[in-house]
């Protein structure tokens, strides 16, 4: 899969993604509704989204590095 792709991907994930962080957040920081049962998915969101489209964490911040300087100088990366 291209790099790009994946973050496209992780763009379009992310914010599903941490707001499920916030809710396992809250529940583990709420004693009175927390089973004891430690949720299924553990990390931080970024390296959830990264293992999920199947790259490295600094790669696909590399990845959104490039992404972000291309859409604020467009006209110096409209020939690639």
């Amino acid at each position: 899969m291209l790099i790009l792709y994946s973050f496209a991907i992780k763009r379009a994930i992310e914010p599903y993604q941490k707001q499920k962080s916030k809710e396992r957040q809250r529940t583990l920081n709420n004693e009175e509704t927390a089973s004891g049962n430690l949720p299924e998915v553990k990390g931080d969101t970024r390296d959830i989204i990264a293992k999920f489209v199947g790259v490295g964490r600094t790669t696909l911040q590399k990845a959104e590095d490039i992404v972000n300087a291309a859409e604020q100088c467009f006209s110096r990366f409209v020939s690639i």
